[in-house]
């Protein structure tokens, strides 16, 4: 009997959770997945659960094709191999990201600005004493000031955009139903464990890899693997060696769009398909954005050029008999008049505005850089199914009497009296698998929670 295997990890970032049956066990946050690790993403998948029997499938994983696995086994496999989810790779922390909007970009200059500005103060006060110009020293406050609040501005800005995509994740928790020790249950599906039996039907998430035991005219959506949109029919043979083309196997992530089905869980979290396609997404490097490259190069020109031209002037200064202080005192006011200190500001203000006018179209971005790569955009492909809309299924149409009627809208055109209608919304209340969760019994009729509803 597989019971998986666990190892410690010092790339896993973990929280201790308690599961809904009291089972504590280590959920992981977040894991820096080695090169040894990307490389076995790479290879083709190879394993044998869609070939072997059912009874075999059985006794591999211990479990029972009536009553699933018992409930304590269920419990120790959620202990011993961890949850059914799978782990982002490590975010930038907060205090990273504060510190590239104060010292990154643009503000390289105005630091530079600010601080040739503060130790000009500095040698006039220190020949001049009280009698020393003070200009400079607000002048080199005022920049500071400007540089802390552009970065602490664009901060805020994008951790508020973030902290609400995330609230998102957590806004509608997965569930799924399985049957353990004979009796039918709905867990999270991260508590979901090898072995289980899961009962998936239409609107559902297929919650694991899965071989299938039973099938009732069952079709699933594999585009979020294949790219496919169309729905392929899944049924309890073998039509294939290869375990992603065989009709017995349904993966995590696919969207069950027609009928119902049984199957048992084969491969869990990170392991499953859509898991080591994850795994190799996050080895990708992630690339500077137009408008990083731009102020690098455009910060790199202004350096050259402010630093060239001050020091032209403080060897004329020295040439014509100025005192070694007073010519670096220009050197230091051309460099700084080379330095438009409101341009970062500036440009945070223009991309915060943007943002926040998307936002009232209902459009959040997550980093404040990304818009002015979106101004270059002419057309954006996108899934449409959860993406633009609720992936929540609505009937349009209604066919009878040989004629087709809109009912997206309203029924105002449907003569509520008609017997053939009547006939048709008979049949669609009676021949459906709609269930209504039991919390949802003070809940208006529209937002109740539904499963497997068609």
């Amino acid at each position: 009997m597989r019971r998986g295997s666990h190892r410690s990890d010092t790339s896993v970032v973990t929280i201790l959770t308690r599961s809904s049956s009291g089972v504590s066990y280590k959920r992981p946050v977040t894991k820096i997945r080695s090169q040894k690790e990307i490389q076995e993403y790479k290879k083709d998948i190879a394993f044998d659960d869609h070939l072997i029997s059912i009874d075999e499938l059985v006794k591999r994983y211990g479990t029972d094709v009536d009553t699933g696995l018992e409930e304590q086994v269920a419990s120790d496999l959620l202990e011993l191999n961890g949850p059914n989810l799978l782990v982002a790779p490590p975010t930038t922390s907060k205090y990273i990201i504060l510190m590239g909007y104060l010292f990154g970009g643009f503000n390289v200059l105005l630091w530079m600005g600010a601080i040739l500005t503060l130790i000009g103060f500095g040698i006039s006060f220190t020949q001049e004493g009280s009698a020393a110009n003070i200009e400079p020293l607000y002048f080199g406050c005022i920049l500071v000031a400007v540089i802390m609040f552009s970065g602490f501005f664009g901060f805020y800005q994008e951790r508020t955009n973030s902290a609400i995509m995330e609230s998102f994740k957590k806004m509608v928790p997965k569930y799924a139903t399985v049957v353990r020790s004979g009796n039918e249950l709905t867990v999270p599906s991260e508590e979901i464990v090898l072995g289980d039996l899961v009962k998936v039907g239409a609107g559902d998430l297929v919650p694991a890899d899965i071989r299938l035991i039973e099938c009732h005219n069952l079709k699933v959506d594999n585009s979020s693997l294949t790219g496919e949109s169309v729905a392929v029919t899944r049924s309890v043979d073998c039509n294939d060696l290869d375990p992603l083309e065989t009709a017995n196997l349904a993966f995590y992530s696919s969207n069950v769009v027609q009928g119902s089905g049984t199957g048992i869980v084969i491969r869990c979290g990170d392991h499953t398909v859509i898991g080591r396609i994850a795994g190799l997404t996050s080895a990708l490097e992630k690339t500077e954005t137009l408008i990083h490259k731009e102020l690098r190069r455009f910060v790199r020109i202004i350096t050259v050029f402010a630093v060239c031209l001050g020091t032209i002037f403080f060897i004329v200064s020295m040439l014509i008999g100025y005192s070694f202080f007073k010519s670096f005192n220009f050197f230091i006011a051309i460099v700084i008049a080379n330095v438009p200190e409101g341009l970062p500001i500036c440009l945070t203000a223009c991309m915060s505005l943007t943002a926040k006018r998307m936002a009232k179209k209902n459009c959040l971005v997550k980093k404040l850089e990304c818009i002015e790569t979106l101004g270059a955009c002419n057309v954006i492909c996108s899934d449409k199914t959860g993406t633009l809309t609720q992936n929540k299924m609505q009937a349009s149409h209604m066919f009878y009497d040989n004629n087709e009627r809109s009912v997206l809208a309203n029924f105002d055109n449907i003569d509520m009296e008609n017997e053939s209608y009547q006939a048709l919304a008979l049949i669609a209340i009676l021949c459906n698998t709609a269930k209504f969760l039991d919390d949802d019994s003070k809940t208006a009729i529209k937002d109740k929670k539904t499963t497997g509803g068609r």
